[in-house]
């Protein structure tokens, strides 16, 4: 699994950092996980995290189930010419591989979230998030929205991705049928004897 992980890390990823970090979503997770964690607007909040964690290990498993199906339907279904359309090098990339990094990245956010979910899970039915919460507690709740918020938006730009690519894909076989049905008229009748 090392390997697997650095390997995806040293290709992808330092390549495609900035896709990471020049997005508003990382941070506009992290306003909205501070504001939480750390009681910014003092309305002295008790928040039960049990119930939180097993929402969002429910809701990462799902986005991590999807996120595998879509993989692996962009890779079966599409033609082997809409591909080949696809994977035109610009700027030492194709569109189809910065769709795969896409789907990849939002599978690697929610195993990460539902990572972080597990010491709720196990340890945390007790749990909660007062003001008068320790440093670590506010810290490890901060860490725990972020990550969720984040992966919130980070599907909704997937999804948003799979969109963009199922119309560019209809636009494509759309294209396809009308060529082929113009060639099919252009072509002179057969001779039969």
């Amino acid at each position: 699994m090392i390997e697997v992980v650095w390997s995806f890390w040293s290709r992808n990823i330092r390549r495609n950092i900035y896709r990471i970090v020049a997005t508003t979503h990382p941070y506009l997770s992290g306003i909205m996980a501070i504001l939480i964690a750390y009681d910014y607007f003092e309305f002295g909040l008790r928040i039960k995290l049990f119930p939180a964690g097993g929402v969002f290990v429910s809701y990462d498993t799902v986005v991590f189930g999807f996120t595998a199906t879509a993989i692996a339907l962009a890779i079966a279904i599409p033609s082997p010419t809409f591909i080949k359309f696809l994977s035109s090098m610009k700027d030492k990339t194709t569109p189809f591989r910065d769709f795969l990094f896409i789907l990849s990245w939002n599978g690697f956010v929610h195993i990460s979230a539902f990572f972080i979910s597990i010491p709720i899970i196990i340890l945390g039915y007790d749990w909660e998030l007062s003001a008068d919460s320790s440093r670590f507690m506010k810290l490890y709740v901060f860490i725990f929205l972020w990550l969720q918020f984040y992966a919130a938006f980070q599907f909704m730009v997937t999804t948003l991705a799979v969109y963009e690519l199922g119309d560019l894909y209809a636009k494509y076989v759309a294209k396809e049928k009308r060529d082929e049905e113009a060639n099919t008229k252009k072509a002179p009748p057969s001779a039969e004897n």
